[in-house]
């Protein structure tokens, strides 16, 4: 009896055995190459604020930030610009104290982690320069189709990017900058795929 009970015993331990082993590589391949999979999706239309006392121009536009890898990330720094597409001569661009995340109203710091496994977190973007002469030139160009990318860079120089890409229609430059204006002046660019 007792080697039948020794027997089962030890047939029951190889079977855990081979078990955990696998199990074991597959934690140990996860920890050694754990990486984030930060996926960035635009949610919602952008809206350009000129606020004439300031001479600001102030781009806001929703994004969903959602991280499917098996580690944690967080946004070290971002740049945007907003140009003409496919010109790269035609662009103003913005610099990282340019862009502020929000959530509800109130500003959050960009480098908070985006845990793995998914965690969802919808933010708003707001982007705030002074009408330069490269800013205001983008406003005045003959096409109106226009391009806001925005780029963002993570821990160990991971990129990700967003683009929008909408018509301004024709004379949106004297709208937005009509000299006339004493408050704050807010015009919605839909997003010619979100439409």
């Amino acid at each position: 009896m007792t080697n039948t009970l020794e027997k089962i015993a030890i047939i029951i331990g190889a079977i855990g055995g081979l078990i955990s082993i696998p199990k074991g590589v597959v934690d140990g391949y996860q920890a050694l190459f754990a990486s984030p999979k930060l996926i960035v999706e635009r949610s919602a239309p952008v809206a350009l604020t000129y606020e004439p006392k300031q001479k600001t121009l102030t781009i806001s536009f929703g994004l969903i930030l959602q991280n499917k890898g098996n580690d944690s990330e967080a946004i070290e720094r971002c740049s945007a610009y907003l140009g003409v597409p496919g010109d790269s001569t035609r662009r103003a661009a913005f610099g990282d104290p340019e862009i502020i995340f929000k959530d509800g109203g109130n500003q959050i710091p960009k480098n908070l982690p985006i845990q793995k496994g998914g965690e969802y977190r919808p933010v708003t973007c707001e982007i705030t320069s002074y009408i330069t002469d490269p800013v205001r030139l983008i406003f005045s160009q003959p096409e109106t189709q226009r391009e806001l990318v925005l780029a963002l860079s993570g821990q160990n120089r991971r990129s990700y990017s967003v683009t929008y890409d909408f018509d301004f229609g024709a004379g949106i430059a004297s709208t937005l900058f009509n000299p006339t204006l004493e408050g704050p002046k807010t015009l919605t660019q839909l997003d010619s795929s979100l439409q």
